[in-house]
């Protein structure tokens, strides 16, 4: 009886630490995915760094469970082509504004939008890009709908 427990308690043990050593992988490669590229860009003039979100998946993280982003920081979502592109702020819970961007580089609408919604909030033309700061930063740099932004990727 005591052997059967002292397999079992062993099958456990080793089983378990199959388990954790799974996951300790599995943790560390969603964070090697979570490390998005990072461009330099100028907005009419005031520079910032954004983490650019290219694929599927990283747009639809987005900036999902962020604490805070530093105050030139922010997030371009890049889309493999034109479209209205609609964006909201489920699970994310920093303020954010919202800048609908042309392939020049035009800022074509700034949207304001509220932590923790299901509003939807949409481009009014077809965009490529869209570029999420700390809300009111468009604001208090002057940038408005007509500015540009300049740098990787724009070609103007």
């Amino acid at each position: 009886m005591h052997v059967v427990r002292a397999i079992g308690s062993t099958i456990l043990m080793l089983a378990a630490q199959a388990c954790c050593g799974i996951a300790h992988a599995q943790g560390e490669a969603s964070r090697a995915d979570a490390a998005l590229s990072v461009v330099v860009l100028s907005a009419d003039g005031h520079p910032l760094r954004a983490e650019v979100a290219r694929t599927e998946a990283e747009r639809l993280r987005g900036l999902m469970g962020r604490p805070a982003l530093a105050e030139d920081a922010g997030m371009l979502f890049a889309f493999p082509e034109p479209r209205r592109q609609c964006f909201w702020m489920h699970d994310t819970r920093v303020a954010l504004s919202a800048a609908f961007v042309g392939d020049d580089g035009e800022i074509t609408d700034i949207v304001d939008m509220a932590p923790l919604t299901e509003s939807r909030h949409c481009s009014a033309r077809p965009v490529r890009f869209v570029l999420e700061m700390a809300r009111g930063w468009f604001a208090r740099h002057a940038v408005a709908p007509g500015a540009y932004l300049t740098g990787e990727p724009f070609t103007r």
